[in-house]
């Protein structure tokens, strides 16, 4: 999915995903991150903040005061050979579903605590009308009671 790239006072980045010294090369993958002097100055979180937010790698030496922000979207990318940014994919399992964002890897941990659960995955696919909806399919425990037991969550 092509990004483009910055508006006017608004740069888009590609670093390097093991060393954020490093931007990224054209065709390179890597973290897309927001440089602006007009983004927030971060969340009530102060670890979400933190986590979130600030300056890294070579462009923190052109830093131009406290409003210079530069913000580690969760997106994946690479440049393209005009300079524009395609995003490629999420640096974790979060998608967004009706707008909602989901962890998936938090409705995988939850099922994985049920008793009779040996495996589970919870991917996401579309229906027959094309709309995004999550799936889980999952691997019951084998017990040695002939009858089928009942997951029920």
């Amino acid at each position: 999915m092509p990004a483009g790239e910055g508006m006017v006072n608004v740069q888009l980045l590609v670093i390097n995903c093991s060393n954020r010294n490093i931007p990224c090369t054209v065709g390179e993958i890597g973290e897309i991150y927001v440089r602006s002097d007009g983004l927030a100055e971060g969340y009530l979180d102060t670890e979400a903040t933190a986590e979130k937010f600030g300056l890294i790698g070579p462009e923190s030496c052109h830093w131009k005061g406290i409003h210079d922000q530069m913000y580690h979207s969760g997106d994946l990318g690479w440049y393209l050979f005009d300079e524009c940014i395609e995003c490629t994919g999420h640096t974790d399992d979060q998608v967004k579903i009706h707008s909602f964002r989901i962890e998936l890897g938090e409705i995988d941990t939850l099922m994985s605590q049920h008793l009779l659960m040996c495996k589970n995955v919870t991917p996401v696919r579309r229906d027959k009308d094309k709309e995004k909806i999550l799936v889980s399919y999952f691997v019951p425990l084998q017990t040695s009671n002939r009858s089928t037991p009942t997951l029920t969550m």
